[in-house]
């Protein structure tokens, strides 16, 4: 019998909370208090609800009654004003908006409004309907315009997103955004954050390394289609000397080598534009 790994755990499968190495583990020690005064900011009746070592998600309400998200985004040791610039001025139709409410040496605090659900809830929805995974065509279709959006904002930018997980890809009004971008490659990064085992599962070889390819986001994508898709990640053979390839038989057979290509280890051996998934 073959042994397999599910590719993009890289051996660290973890609850982001459970993270103990580097700079990550003093951020478990942020008490847990509400992000904001109550009323500041027009928002209030702060409710946590998600906690990693670098963010809080606290559901909010705002002054006139409608539900807020608020992020606080820790872990950036007081980043430039030219960092939060970049990050506040990045505009895409896939880029849900977003108001910065508080912003102090190595804290920043943003609302938004909540998405209607993640694709990490539609998956787990299909699951529970008796389907495998999501419906091809509006996968692709969602994916592609995401692609298109994050291909855009590394051609204007010069910025990729280096988190990429079914839980960031949010639908708002059935329109595919995404959440977090900026956060890792404007502030996480430039403080020595080690942002590869935070999205363990999803992140591209290289970000283990710290190292980021025009490519890594384009990684990321391919193993979020094949879950979506099929219901799991793919598996890799267990094999001696080089890397084996992932085993992708539960994709249609046209997708294969379209994905293969995707999640190639090298980086300069894959495609050269995400937008072509």
């Amino acid at each position: 019998m073959v042994s397999a790994t599910v590719l993009g755990t890289n051996g660290a499968d973890k609850d982001t909370r459970q993270i103990k190495s580097g700079k990550t583990a003093s951020m478990r020690a942020v008490p847990l208090r509400p992000p904001l005064a109550e009323n500041a900011g027009g928002l209030g009746s702060f409710i946590l609800a998600n906690r990693t070592p670098l963010t809080e998600v606290w559901q909010a309400t705002a002054a006139d009654g409608s539900p807020k998200l608020v992020k606080v985004v820790f872990g950036f040791h007081g980043a430039s004003g030219d960092a939060i610039a970049r990050l506040t001025a990045l505009s895409h139709p896939i880029l849900p908006p977003f108001q910065v409410v508080q912003h102090a040496p190595g804290r920043l605090v943003i609302a938004t409004d909540p998405p209607e659900r993640t694709l990490r809830e539609c998956l787990q929805e299909a699951q529970a309907a008796g389907e495998p995974g999501l419906a091809r065509a509006c996968l692709l279709a969602d994916l592609h315009a995401l692609a298109e959006g994050l291909d855009a904002l590394r051609r204007e930018h010069g910025l990729q997103h280096l988190g990429l997980n079914p839980r960031t890809l949010l639908l708002a009004d059935e329109q595919i955004q995404l959440a977090d971008f900026g956060l890792a490659q404007l502030l996480w990064l430039p403080a020595g954050q080690a942002v590869a085992p935070l999205n363990a599962r999803y992140s591209a070889p290289e970000l283990f390394a710290k190292r980021v390819s025009p490519a890594c986001d384009q990684y990321s994508l391919a193993l979020i289609y094949h879950e979506l898709l099929t219901g799991a990640l793919p598996c890799v053979p267990a094999a001696k000397g080089q890397p084996a390839a992932p085993c992708l038989d539960g994709l249609p057979e046209a997708d294969r080598p379209i994905v293969a290509r995707a999640l190639a280890p090298d980086p300069q051996r894959r495609w050269s534009a995400a937008s072509i998934l």
